[in-house]
């Protein structure tokens, strides 16, 4: 069987705050994920990571 591939997840809440967690997600189902976002929109999303705190915190 082959190995989930673990991703982040960026999810904001009603209050506005940022979290991100991980989660593993099987192959098959991640290789059927179009891509849609432009190189601007990916450059936004590792910015608002790093400043989000993650899920165990």
């Amino acid at each position: 069987m082959a190995e989930p591939r673990r991703c982040r997840q960026l999810l904001t809440v009603s209050t506005g705050e940022q979290i991100w967690g991980l989660v593993d997600i099987l192959p098959a189902a991640f290789d059927t994920i179009p891509e849609t976002l432009d190189a601007a929109s990916k450059k936004d999303i590792i910015s608002c990571l790093g400043s989000a705190v993650t899920v165990h915190e």
